[in-house]
């Protein structure tokens, strides 16, 4: 017939090829889901810890800084280190593996607090650094005015190493949770094909 593939027809091949579904018990599910909510508590403890240092040097800057402006940038930065402390324990804490339930619950579990941490990689911009850049953008340019002799423009240019450091640091990190939260959609695709098989 006219209409026939052919017998060595690469896409026929392919296409008539037996897939092996993808086998995992509860207890794999199960385990995976707390492993990761064990690696998301570490990760805020870790992000937390860093914080509250970090809430403590610009604490001290407060006091060794006599600038207004640089006191400010301080404080600024404080405020978004709490805020971003407090997003990171309140929305982006893992919830607590069920213990009861079926096969189907616990792949349903486990694939809403992957997307669920998916998403707030995704948006890394907006809640983790964007608190963030006021006060270190106030900071930075309070620590470089002083430096600055307004008849000599030419002078502000001082300011450009130090801002691109902080545009590439805020680049980089938000590049690194892009490249985790595609790590975390391969594996909630191939939780997808698991339910479905």
């Amino acid at each position: 017939m006219v209409n026939e593939p052919a017998p060595d027809d690469p896409m026929e091949i392919w296409q008539s090829q037996h897939v092996e579904p993808l086998m995992i018990t509860m207890e794999e599910i199960r385990s995976k889901a707390v492993r990761f909510e064990r690696q998301i508590r570490t990760r805020n403890r870790r992000e937390t810890t860093v914080a509250l240092v970090m809430i403590v040097v610009f604490g001290l800057f407060l006091y060794l800084f006599p600038s207004p402006m640089e006191r400010a940038g301080s404080l600024l930065t404080i405020a978004g280190l709490v805020f971003v402390i407090y997003r990171m324990n309140r929305q982006a804490a893992p919830e607590l593996v069920p213990a009861g339930g079926g096969f189907e619950s616990c792949v349903a579990f486990h694939r809403r607090e992957l997307e669920r941490q998916r998403d707030l990689l995704r948006s890394i911009g907006l809640w983790y650094l964007g608190p963030l850049i006021p006060g270190v953008v106030v900071f930075s340019l309070a620590t470089i005015a002083p430096k600055i002799r307004p008849d000599h423009p030419a002078d502000w240019w001082r300011a450009l190493p130090g801002l691109a450091i902080m545009v590439a640091w805020f680049w980089f990190t938000i590049r690194l949770n892009w490249r985790a939260a595609a790590g975390l959609q391969r594996t909630i695709d191939e939780l997808t094909r698991v339910a479905e098989q």
